[in-house]
């Protein structure tokens, strides 16, 4: 539908802007001075879109060029730029919107004619284009080709420019008026004086809302609803009783519930709260007459009107549903209905009364209905509804479906209503009802026989499509079985079923007896071709396999009903027995050859039993009917290896004393310290003081472990504590030759305190009977290490 597609609507000379929905801009109309806007100077019939930005604010267009307000606060401009009121600087036209300098503070703008205003966020006013009478309102009489402020007040909050003259409200509601001769009074300001070259307050009142001029005339609403008028009263277009002129503003009427006034060429239009539409003045007022009113008459009885906009010869008005709506002349297509022509032209619309503008449509709709589309012949005919799924009105051609023959049935959308919407056809197939045929389908089989498929689909010239009830044909029962074809939902078939019967006589099976499993290799049984039973037949494959076990079927070669059987004959794989190589002492003969093998498989030896006198290979052979195959192993036989021990010990006293162990001969062998675990290396390190044993064993356990006892490593205390406890009461060096060893013990002064005599118990930490206090004392030592006299000489700790 059309509703929802305008969002403003305004009139110009012989032209309309517009603001679409979605917030882009469009016009159309006159175009002969880039007017429309499209880069053209084409006139245009239907609404153009001049911008696909979708920010635009308000609109405004004058006698030959437009403005634009974008949410940015920027202005744009288009047309004819006489005296530059297209504000860009110079006096030539543009044939699309241009941006007027760079500042984006505006917040509402009026063309005129030749003339145009803005005012910005501060509540500053601008003027530019032409000044002879002092239009512009700064002073002067000069034009202006860019936008100039008018003055320095800061209140200025709405403005309309028309013909001669301009008037504006400031946010106190005070109303002024600037420009134009002031012949009719129309400046309103109680004389017919010549032009105010800067705004002049109008009376006194604060409560001015909204203002409209024209050439000779203003129109004004105030706060509490009224609307008041002044200047020339020329065919009625104030409504007043007198032709006037009305030099200060009148009260229009008494009514108080007007919310909104517009002036045309000689005529008025006015809109109430209650949303009706109301005129006065010359002819085309919109209410179907070609007659003026000297008094404001209400146009129609609608009551959804939202804005209205008039200029020169044509009306545009706005309703509360997008909808927009024009009357009057329509010469340059300035009512966008698609036609140029005017009320003296043939056209089907009658302009004395609002034509409807085109909505554009910016996306095709296209009806949907969920009719049948196939039908069968005689069945009942679908009703073709008049609105579709996505509710598009509309008729149909034909109107009723013919329920015996195929054919088009066109939908046409109401081209009011639904003119973004398109025309659809539907193809609707009215197919005859056919018996479904099929070819030859056996009507016996033998017991066990392999059946025929029963068809999914008919051999009819349009294959039917169903199934069967039972599916498939059973050969295991022996009788009579019906077989119902049951067609598939949506096909033009009889009611009648299709049914065959199938019978299925008795066959007689052979009895071979089942092949037993044979192994990889062995020798295979012999297919007969004629079983215990008699039946005579071929066997496929007719050779049994000694390699792959299979299925082999005998099929009896007469034909009678003899059913084939099956025979599978299992070729088992040989298992390997998985024994292991051995190697054994020929000095520990404890291990015997195993019967069975890890993974299970039994037989015997050869030789049965192992020579421990030397190495040699041994065949492993499994018994019968296990498909396993021989192994043969080998037995190593080891001899003893280990001969002869020595060590070394380092040095005594050595800061890390070191056993090392040398086997004779070199081989694989792991070693032991004392209690602690074997290792794999013969040096052992960070020895303790005192005798120590090593233990040597062959990791091929042939050799018997070996056992040095009574190493020593000699090395001293680093403390002792003599408090009577009975641990380390005394400091000594044990483990020397005590004939030859001489142990002395010193102060740190060097004096001699005790002579160690008995190197078993040692120095008890006195001296002269005496305690000595706790700390580092010095000792030397003299003795003899493999015939070597050496001395030694540290210290150690005494503590308390």
């Amino acid at each position: 539908m059309q509703s929802q597609c305008w969002r403003i609507l305004e009139c110009g000379a012989n032209n309309t802007v517009a603001i679409h929905q979605n917030g882009t801009l469009w016009a159309w109309g006159t175009n002969s001075q880039g007017n429309v806007g499209d880069g053209t100077t084409t006139n245009r019939s239907i609404p153009t879109q001049i911008s696909s930005a979708t920010n635009w604010k308000a609109i405004s267009s004058g006698h030959g060029h437009s403005l634009a307000l974008k949410e940015d606060g920027t202005i744009w401009s288009w047309g004819e730029s006489v005296h530059g009121a297209l504000g860009l600087g110079n006096a030539t036209g543009i044939l699309v919107p241009t941006q007027i300098g760079t500042e984006s503070n505006y917040v509402s703008i009026s063309a005129g004619s030749s003339i145009s205003f803005a005012i910005k966020s501060d509540g500053t006013l601008w003027g530019w284009g032409v000044n002879l009478h002092g239009n512009v309102g700064d002073g002067t009489l000069t034009p202006k080709l860019i936008p100039t402020k008018v003055n320095n007040d800061t209140n200025w909050k709405i403005v309309n420019s028309g013909q001669n003259y301009t008037a504006a409200i400031k946010t106190d509601g005070t109303l002024w008026t600037w420009g134009s001769y002031n012949n009719n009074g129309e400046l309103g300001n109680g004389t017919t004086y010549s032009s105010n070259f800067i705004p002049t307050k109008v009376g006194t009142d604060t409560n001015w809302a909204a203002v409209s001029t024209e050439s000779s005339v203003g129109i004004g609403l105030k706060t509490n609803g009224t609307i008041w008028g002044w200047g020339t009263n020329s065919f009625g277009i104030l409504g007043l009783p007198t032709q006037g002129p009305y030099l200060s503003p009148v009260q229009l009427g008494s009514d108080s519930d007007w919310k909104m006034v517009d002036c045309g060429n000689n005529k008025s239009f006015f809109l109430k709260n209650n949303g009706t539409l109301w005129a006065t003045g010359d002819p085309l007022l919109g209410n179907g007459t070609t007659s003026n009113s000297p008094v404001i008459i209400q146009i129609g009885t609608d009551s959804d009107w939202k804005t209205i906009s008039s200029q020169l010869f044509q009306t545009i008005g706005l309703k509360n549903d997008g909808t927009g709506y024009g009357w009057g002349s329509n010469y340059f297509g300035q009512i966008g209905n698609g036609y140029f022509d005017n009320v003296t032209m043939d056209d089907p619309t009658d302009y004395t009364l609002p034509v409807k503008i085109i909505c554009p449509c910016l996306e095709e709709q296209t009806p949907i209905f969920s009719i049948p589309t196939n039908l069968c012949s005689g069945d009942a005919a679908p009703l073709l509804p008049l609105i579709s799924s996505n509710a598009i009105s509309g008729t149909w051609n034909p109107s009723a479906i013919n329920n015996f023959t195929s054919g088009d049935y066109t939908f046409t959308p109401d081209p009011t209503a639904f003119s973004c919407a398109k025309i659809i056809t539907i193809p609707i197939s009215v197919a005859t009802i056919e018996t479904p045929t099929f070819g030859t389908i056996p009507a016996t089989f033998c017991q066990f026989s392999m059946p025929t498929q029963l068809p999914t689909q008919s051999t009819n010239e349009v294959p039917i499509l169903g199934i069967w009830n039972p599916e498939s044909i059973n050969t295991t029962v022996v009788g009579e079985t019906t077989y119902t074809f049951i067609p598939n939902a949506g096909q033009c078939v009889t009611v009648q079923p299709v049914q065959i019967t199938i019978t299925i006589t008795e066959s007689i099976v052979s009895d071979f007896a089942e092949i037993p499993s044979i192994c990889v290799g062995d020798a295979t049984p012999i297919l007969l071709t004629q079983a215990p039973n008699g039946v005579l037949g071929v066997w496929t494959p007719n050779t049994v396999s000694n390699s792959t076990s299979g299925d082999y079927i005998f099929t009896p070669t007469t034909n009678l009903c003899y059913a084939t059987q099956t025979l599978h004959v299992e070729v088992k794989s040989q298992k390997q027995p998985n024994f292991a190589d051995l190697s054994v002492c020929s000095n520990n003969p404890t291990i015997t050859l195993q019967q069975i093998s890890p993974n299970g498989i039994s037989g015997k030896w050869t030789p049965s039993t192992i020579n421990y006198n030397t190495s040699g290979t041994y065949i492993f052979i499994p018994n019968t009917g296990q498909c396993a195959g021989s192994q043969t192993i080998t037995i190593s036989v080891d001899q003893p290896v280990l001969v002869d021990l020595t060590y070394t010990v380092s040095d005594a006293f050595s800061d890390n004393q070191i056993i090392t162990v040398i086997p004779s001969p070199a081989g694989n062998y792991l070693y032991k310290l004392d209690n602690g675990s074997f290792q794999s290396s013969a040096i052992f390190t960070n020895i303790s003081t005192g005798f120590h044993s090593i233990e040597v064993m062959d990791i091929d356990g042939c050799s018997a472990v070996t056992v040095i006892k009574d190493i020593l490593a000699i090395n001293y205390p680093k403390f002792f504590s003599p408090n009577g406890d009975g641990y380390n009461d005394s400091w000594t060096i044990k483990y020397l030759d005590k004939k030859t060893t001489k142990l002395r013990i010193f102060d740190r002064y060097g004096k001699l305190l005790f002579d160690v005599k008995n190197l078993n118990y040692g120095w008890d930490g006195t001296y002269n009977g005496k305690l000595m206090p706790a700390t580092d004392y010095w000792f030397t030592v003299e003795y003899s290490e493999d015939n070597i006299s050496k001395i030694f000489r540290s210290h150690f700790s005494l503590i308390r």
